[in-house]
């Protein structure tokens, strides 16, 4: 079955497989594409308008949690565990805004649309990686698998995401027949949204399992190094010693 720990750090989960290993999460594991033809342009615009590049991306960030838990006590009326207080009035504002544009969103659909999961926590332990899920629910007898995102533009990596929840929710005998990837605009009333089918997604799901396989592979990697760097160290300060040895 897997296990999910809230992290009391971050306040986000853990996860864990059935023989207790700490999996990653799919976000995790996703990060390592990066976007970076994207976020070099990004930086250049901030760097030209003297903006922190670090902090735009904490208060997208800051914004991101406050819509995902507002959308969240909307389905489930589950009190909001995040402190607002740490957050600023431009990120609050920000928040409230996409919020509202997420109601008129779902008014639309409201009346065929059947909850079935809000915020929930999974692991694939086959593959050994898990994650959690913003929206899943019947539209129209159609099972559908909704992701909520405030970025200015689509990604492909919203569907690399959104391609392994949905493996990893049929691995749980889930049904998911689409998924959805629905933006809420930070600057106007616009809500965007983009659907693909089973078949579109696999590929994705292909791709997914690619970056998998790399992630842990360099984490490994990473953790071999870090002991051979030891030795280096030690072999370069015996060489150095011998070196001054010489001179003398």
């Amino acid at each position: 079955m897997g296990k999910i720990v809230k992290n009391a750090k971050t306040g986000h989960p853990d996860y864990f497989d059935n023989s207790g290993n700490n999996v990653p999460s799919v976000t995790t594991v996703i990060k390592i594409l990066g976007d970076n033809q994207g976020l070099l342009g990004w930086a250049n615009s901030l760097g030209f308008k003297r903006i922190s590049l670090k902090n735009e991306q904490d208060k997208n960030i800051n914004i991101g949690n406050l819509v995902h838990g507002y959308i969240h006590h909307y389905f489930t009326d589950e009190k909001i565990e995040d402190d607002e207080s740490k957050y600023n009035s431009y990120e609050l504002d920000v928040a409230e805004k996409c919020y509202t544009n997420f109601k008129r969103w779902f008014k639309t659909i409201k009346d065929d649309f059947e909850l079935i999961y809000s915020e929930k926590s999974f692991v694939y332990n086959k593959l050994g990686y898990g994650g959690t899920i913003d929206l899943y629910g019947i539209y129209k007898d159609e099972y559908i698998l909704y992701d909520f995102k405030t970025s200015r533009y689509f990604n492909k990596s919203f569907f690399i995401q959104l391609a392994a929840y949905k493996y990893m929710m049929e691995a749980k005998k889930k049904r998911v027949d689409k998924v959805a990837i629905v933006r809420l605009n930070k600057s106007n009333n616009e809500v965007s949204i983009l659907i693909m089918n089973s078949k579109q997604i696999k590929k994705y799901f292909e791709l997914f399992k690619l970056i998998l396989q790399f992630f842990k592979l360099n984490k490994e990697v990473d953790i071999d190094w870090k002991e051979e760097s030891k030795e280096f160290v030690s072999d370069a300060k015996v060489i150095k010693s011998r070196f001054v040895s010489s001179k003398k």
